[in-house]
């Protein structure tokens, strides 16, 4: 970045800022969805990126690629999602299957999940990426090399993932419901 481009970046240069958006956002786009971030939520958690990227422009010092240095507030707004997520999957999962004993559901115990709902807890409790791999796969059907093609990696990254995916599920749903 020239100190003319970095004076531009520094002041919010609104045309400047329109073509570092356009130049950047299908990379930024691409890394959010190899993370994990759900389809439905990447637009918005990129939305974030670039807010956050605006906010804290002063501090980019101009060392480096201003590229490297968006990846970075990416990943960041990334796990502030992931968080986020993490939050609101307790928090649901509490309402929807409550530990007390006077609670019943249509499972055996009372308390305790039914075989669906144990599901998907065990699929919510995957790493993103494997999250996303299993759902693509499995519940969307698309093939391999489609799954590939939309999360930016190799067919042969799908399959160890969705191996390793399906391994940890089993673990988990093999556990004893507590």
């Amino acid at each position: 970045m020239t100190s003319e481009e970095l004076v531009l970046f520094h002041s919010g240069d609104s045309s400047f800022m329109r073509d570092l958006v356009r130049a950047h956002s299908p990379r930024l786009l691409r890394y959010a969805l190899s993370l994990g971030v759900a389809e439905d939520d990447v637009e918005d958690v990129l939305q974030d990126s670039w807010l956050r990227v605006y906010a804290k422009r002063a501090t980019y010092s101009g060392r480096g690629s201003i590229f490297g240095w968006t990846l970075a507030v990416t990943r960041n707004t990334c796990m502030a999602y992931f968080r986020r997520c993490r939050l609101e999957r307790r928090r649901s999962h509490s309402e929807l299957w409550p530990t007390d004993a006077a609670t019943t559901s249509t499972s055996a115990a009372p308390g305790v999940p039914d075989e669906p709902g144990r599901v998907l807890l065990a699929l919510a409790d995957l790493p993103g990426r494997q999250r996303q791999v299993v759902i693509l796969r499995l519940l969307e059907e698309r093939s391999v090399e489609e799954t590939a093609r939309t999360l930016g990696c190799a067919p042969g990254t799908v399959k160890s993932t969705l191996s390793q995916a399906l391994a940890r599920l089993r673990s988990s749903l093999e556990r004893p419901q507590t």
